[in-house]
């Protein structure tokens, strides 16, 4: 039996190893390969579910934006992401005068509809 692993960093935890998968093939860096490419997939899956969620109706894109927290800045939606700490955020591209071309992503609970 042989374990596929990879070198990890958790805030709290500090450094440690992940176990991917426990295989009995002799080639351990095809299994590794094999484990990596369905967690590949699985994160499409999840950014594909995040932006056929509501968020993509609530803010398509295109979509003229603006901050509505801290230092307020207009934009327009370019795209969306998930992530562990941010289940729904949008990729904006700023549209103010001398910021414009700017990229921000953002939490789509800090940004607002225009």
């Amino acid at each position: 039996m042989v374990a596929v692993w990879r070198p990890v960093w958790d805030r709290a935890f500090g450094a440690g190893v992940e176990v991917l998968a426990m295989t009995d093939k002799p080639d351990a860096i095809e299994a590794a390969k094999d484990v990596l490419a369905e967690r590949e997939a699985a994160a499409r899956d999840a950014l594909d579910a995040a932006a056929t969620s509501d968020l993509q109706s609530r803010f398509p894109l295109g979509a003229p934006v603006r901050k509505a927290s801290g230092p307020e800045w207009l934009g327009v939606v370019v795209g969306y992401y998930s992530s562990s700490y941010t289940p729904e955020g949008l990729v904006i591209e700023c549209t103010a005068e001398g910021a414009r071309g700017q990229v921000h992503v953002e939490p789509a609970k800090r940004m607002e509809r225009l």
